[in-house]
């Protein structure tokens, strides 16, 4: 039986050769880094620093699970080479056991931290959630590796909470989100095919989001967020397709009907990424065409087209 298989073209790792780790954290074959032209993880489109002929080995991820490993439901980088911000200097009152935090704006960057599974970085994980109260940007948090501790985090920094981005979330996670009375700024991937339910309406007090980013979101999830937040939302970034025959959002027919009954009355930018999706040139300049049709008032960009900067929270 293999022992793991790469997450982008789904074909097994022989035993002959380890896997590959990139620095965002996930596992893929030599042969897909070095398809990638834009030097780019090719499972979540994040930057890599690395030469793809030279990717760190993963060997401890694809002997130790099941092993009894502590570490056997993570697969951590040594560090976070995605910068989703320059954070300022953490400031002085800041305690040494909590680096990843910068409390004179109020920030955490849980990346590293949060790739760990359960027995793994607990000290760290212990000070983030002490220091978590009153936080009000939280970035790169990946709930599937420790749920428990994650969505602890979640809940402590709900109150205040402006800025998030989050990773492969539960519906518990997702609740919690979906709560946060002064969230403004969300960025979400990762969303299991079994959560394609409607989002609930907004709880009083929320009033909205102003923006959203969505990687690979079921499509009822999708739809049915954009319709809570058309209201408020100015500016939208979606992992999306052009025409094809592949399922969604690696491809997508109608995807101007989709954002038409959105209600998008205050959007004023869309971006449209391709990382793993469908994208013909011809297909595309009609469905960006479709889409300015029936929002005319909106900047319709295509990430790969019009090499747009990938903007985080």
């Amino acid at each position: 039986m293999p022992l793991m298989d790469c997450d982008s073209c789904l074909e097994e790792y022989p035993a002959e050769r380890v896997a590959k780790i990139v620095p965002c954290g996930h596992t893929v074959c030599l042969r897909c880094l070095q398809r990638s032209d834009r030097k780019e993880c090719p499972t979540c489109c994040r930057r890599r620093v690395e030469s793809p002929s030279r990717p760190t080995g993963n060997f401890g991820s694809a002997t130790s699970t099941g092993a009894g490993s502590p570490l056997a439901a993570a697969s951590p980088p040594a560090e976070s080479t995605f910068n989703f911000a320059s954070p300022p200097t953490t400031s002085a009152s800041c305690p040494p056991r909590c680096p990843h935090c910068a409390r004179s704006v109020w920030e955490m960057d849980v990346e590293v931290v949060s790739m760990y599974g359960p027995m793994a970085r607990q000290r760290d994980k212990a000070a983030l959630l002490a220091e978590a109260p009153g936080v009000t940007r939280v970035a790169g948090l990946f709930c599937d590796k420790d749920p428990v501790w994650s969505l602890q985090l979640l809940q402590r920094v709900a109150p205040t909470l402006e800025r998030l981005s989050v990773g492969n979330p539960s519906e518990a996670h997702l609740r919690v989100v979906h709560a946060m009375p002064r969230l403004r700024r969300l960025a979400v991937f990762g969303v299991a095919a079994a959560l394609d339910a409607e989002a609930p309406a907004l709880p009083p007090g929320h009033d909205g989001l102003h923006w959203l980013g969505v990687w690979d979101m079921p499509l009822a999830m999708t739809q049915s967020l954009l319709r809570v937040h058309g209201g408020s939302l100015e500016e939208l970034e979606l992992l999306v397709g052009t025409a094809d025959d592949d399922k969604w959002p690696y491809s997508c027919r109608d995807l101007h009907s989709l954002l038409e009954r959105g209600g998008l009355r205050a959007l004023r930018r869309l971006v449209l990424w391709r990382c793993r999706c469908s994208h013909e040139l011809a297909a595309c300049t009609e469905q960006l065409a479709e889409v300015r049709r029936v929002l005319p008032r909106v900047e319709v960009l295509c990430g790969k087209c019009d090499h747009v900067h990938l903007e985080w929270v």
